[in-house]
Order: C-alpha cells, then structure tokens, then sequence
C-alpha cells in the first residue's frame, strides 16, 4: 500500500506520506469508533475539503509566484549556482585527504577502541 505512493515520486520518502497516514488513522478509525453520527454526517464533506485544499493551495502558490518577480529570481538563488561558483562543489575537490594507510578510522586490531 504505501510503496504505491512512494513510486508515484520518486523523491518523496515516507516523511512526506507519514502526516496523511496519521490524519487518515485519527479519521477513519478513532472518530468513526467514538463518534459514528457524527463521523456519518460529516465524513464526506471532511474528506472534499482535504482533498481540495492541496490543489487549491498549488493554484493559489502558482498565481502567487507567477504574478510576482519571484519566477525571476529562481534562477539566481545560491541552491542553483552554487555548483558554478569557485568552490568545491565546482572544482570537485575533496573535504579532507584520504591518509596513506588507506583507511579511515581505527587501525584494525584487538586493541583499536583503546
């Protein structure tokens, strides 16, 4: 069930689908055990509104960006040029040297952690 989400997009993780599993659980399970009329009477009106509100709000994130000179802007902010700047991630060099013994960390050994 949750593996269909996260092949919808690829780079959404469980974090973004863990809130909607948690609503749905409170929804759908708690509120229709403790309070079955009310549950009844409003569960689809409740369900529209969530399902509306999320394009509704990426209509309204769109117009507003669209409108403005922040469309503009996108193409200088630091997260898109960073990697043309003169640093490493443009020159491609390493944090810190790899030393001459080959490895990081503790040499291998009964005594290493000491």
């Amino acid at each position: 069930m949750l593996y269909g989400a996260l092949a919808w997009n690829p780079y959404s993780t469980l974090v973004n689908y863990w809130p909607g599993v948690v609503l749905a659980y409170v929804f759908q399970v708690h509120i229709k055990r403790k309070y079955l009329a009310w549950w009844s009477k409003y569960n689809y009106i409740l369900a529209v509104g969530f399902g509306s509100a999320i394009p509704l709000c990426a209509i309204l994130i769109f117009g507003i960006i669209s409108s403005t000179k922040a469309d503009e802007t996108v193409s200088s902010w630091v997260t898109n040029t960073i990697s043309f700047g003169d640093n490493c991630d443009a020159k491609g060099c390493r944090a810190f040297e790899i030393p001459e013994i080959g490895y990081i960390g503790p040499a291998p050994g009964p005594n290493a952690w000491i």
